[in-house]
């Protein structure tokens, strides 16, 4: 490696290791969302895309919110109500004063919330003086718009004059901006279309836009370059890592020390902290494929959390082993505070005691049939488990109304504005089932419906208890 190379990477992680977070302040109106709960969300990593919530507040009934919160660099982030979402980029010492458009939250028609979820329209009112926002929604209008026109000229014909086109005026508007974090938005987005347009081969862009330069983690559009580029690259891309057995090299005790060893043979993977970002995305990757074995991708994983020279790849690493290990028999089961009659209501009050919870509304058949199946469950079993029916339904009278005509002997409660809830448990579709142990972790999830079979793993959970 070059001198000034080396002298840049180590400058750029010394200033990384010293960057101090500061204070962001989010201050705004949301009509027709008093009441309601709204969160300012990230990305915690760009290869997991694992959601942080970093400030939450209730809006209050003049629809006013405030959100306070600490930031080290600029960053995409969300503010959600419910499930809705409004996109914009947020940088670290900046007060924002924000408004989001009027929007019907209150929609009772049956439909899962998720397929109801809208982008919420976001004006910026003050605090983005710099221009960021400004600046990379005027790029976003000129890439989209010129994409829109000549898709099949640059992606199916493969032409050379309307990609030189589009470069240019990107180059001019990144030139035009004083800001680093514009400059390389721009630069990245150019570099996803080259590579869509299959322009350049792999080594020329590879050297263009990777090598000899600091990886930029956190930037959206480097790293959706990154994740486009080396999409496949250890199975497929890569002449000299795809006929690797990575089955078989995982499966062994020294995995991570013999895969980075193997890695190194493809020269463009030569630096070791590119080589071990390239492997997370790769083992990232292989939980999709049936071949590999989780408990080995997550011991692989575990090990990388550890011994990395790299506090990134540490941190991404553990990100990766959470999502490969998030709901999964033997992991935490997420926490979560509810309200039943007016008094919280909390999984963590539960501790010591065997738990099944069930999310359900009012209008997913299955999940009334599975209420019924539920109700036949012994008295033994009920005894022993504590059940809980947390309703999705838009509103806590709906559950009410419904349950007046029945006699379920156990827990029901609504989860209120909760909607974090069905996140942190993947609810996509209703009925779910989980089985929570006495300490706390998942048993089963999702676990069978009371009508094929979930009686007797409850029963044969508690008897080995016993043992």
């Amino acid at each position: 490696m070059k001198a000034p190379v080396l002298c840049l990477l180590i400058l750029s992680f010394l200033i990384s290791g010293l960057i101090r977070a500061e204070e962001v302040i989010v201050s705004g109106k949301a009509p027709g969302a008093e009441g309601r709960i709204i969160r300012l969300i990230v990305h915690d990593d760009q290869i997991t895309f694992r959601e942080k919530t970093l400030a939450s507040a209730r809006i209050d009934l003049n629809s006013r919110f405030v959100l306070i919160f600490d930031l080290k660099e600029i960053a995409f982030a969300y503010l959600a109500i419910d499930l809705n979402r409004a996109e914009w980029f947020i940088e670290p010492g900046n007060k924002y004063q924000v408004a989001i458009a009027p929007h019907i939250y209150d929609d009772f028609s049956q439909v899962n919330p998720f397929a109801k979820a809208k982008n919420l329209s976001l004006l910026i009112i003050s605090g983005d003086d710099s221009g960021l926002n400004r600046e990379i929604g005027d790029f976003n209008d000129f890439y989209h718009g010129f994409i829109l026109r000549n898709f099949n000229l640059l992606y199916k014909d493969r032409n050379r004059k309307q990609l030189d086109s589009f470069m240019t005026v990107s180059r001019v508007m990144a030139a035009q901006s004083a800001l680093p974090y514009v400059r390389d938005y721009i630069r990245y987005r150019g570099a996803s279309v080259e590579l869509l347009a299959k322009s350049a081969g792999i080594p020329s862009m590879m050297k263009k836009y990777i090598l000899q330069q600091p990886i930029l983690f956190n930037h959206v559009e480097y790293m959706d370059f990154f994740n486009q580029f080396f999409d496949k690259y250890l199975t497929a891309t890569s002449l000299l890592l795809r006929h690797l057995l990575y089955r078989e090299i995982i499966a062994e005790p020294e995995a991570y020390k013999e895969l980075i060893t193997l890695m190194a043979r493809d020269t463009l993977l030569k630096d070791m902290q590119l080589r071990e970002l390239v492997l997370l995305k790769g083992l990232y990757e292989f939980k999709e494929e049936p071949a590999y074995k989780k408990k080995d991708l997550v011991r692989v994983v575990a090990e990388i959390s550890k011994k990395s020279s790299f506090q990134e790849i540490r941190h991404i690493a553990g990100n990766v082993h959470f999502m490969l290990t998030h709901l999964a028999p033997g992991s935490e089961a997420p926490t979560f505070s509810l309200e039943k009659d007016g008094k919280p209501f909390s999984l963590s009050s539960l501790k010591g005691k065997w738990v099944l919870l069930n999310f359900w509304t009012t209008y997913c058949m299955p999940c009334l049939t599975e209420l019924e199946f539920m109700k036949m469950f012994s008295p033994e079993l009920r005894n022993k488990i504590v059940m809980i029916s947390i309703s999705a339904d838009k509103e806590a009278m709906t559950m009410e109304y419904f349950l007046k005509s029945k006699e379920f002997p156990w827990t029901f409660i609504h989860m209120g504005n909760h909607f974090e809830i069905l996140e942190d448990y993947n609810v996509k579709s209703y009925p779910v089932f989980v089985l929570i142990d006495p300490d706390g972790n998942i048993v089963s999830y999702p676990a069978p419906m009371p009508g094929e079979g979930l009686q007797e793993l409850m029963m044969k959970g508690l008897s080995e208890e016993g043992k």
